[in-house]
């Protein structure tokens, strides 16, 4: 089974209780690594909150998603939340292996 290095939400190492190294297997490897290429890639930065952009980053977050060789289908993109208050948007990311948010910066 696939095996990768855990990190927070900050992207810094996770660290267990006895001073190793985390890992992640499983669905948590698959929502890294396609939360990585998401990071890597598009980005979760809006160029302006409109609805617009909104959808500019959807359509590109979704690519990133469906451009992972990791992912497999059903695959969909969605905006779970956006608040233009605090001008934050909720990206809900669906696939064959895991379903899991991300939200802008």
């Amino acid at each position: 089974m696939p095996e990768d290095i855990a990190y927070d939400e900050n992207f810094r190492t996770e660290w267990n209780s006895v001073g190793d190294i985390n890992t992640v297997t499983g669905t948590d490897f698959v929502e890294q690594i396609i939360t990585t290429s998401i990071v890597e890639g598009p980005g979760l930065s809006l160029s302006a909150f409109t609805p617009t952009a909104i959808e500019e980053k959807r359509g590109d977050i979704e690519q990133a998603v469906r451009s992972n060789e990791k992912t497999t289908e059903p695959i969909n993109v969605s905006v779970k939340k956006a608040n233009y208050d605090d001008q934050e948007v909720t990206f809900s990311v669906f696939t064959g292996q895991t379903n899991f948010t991300v939200e802008s910066e």
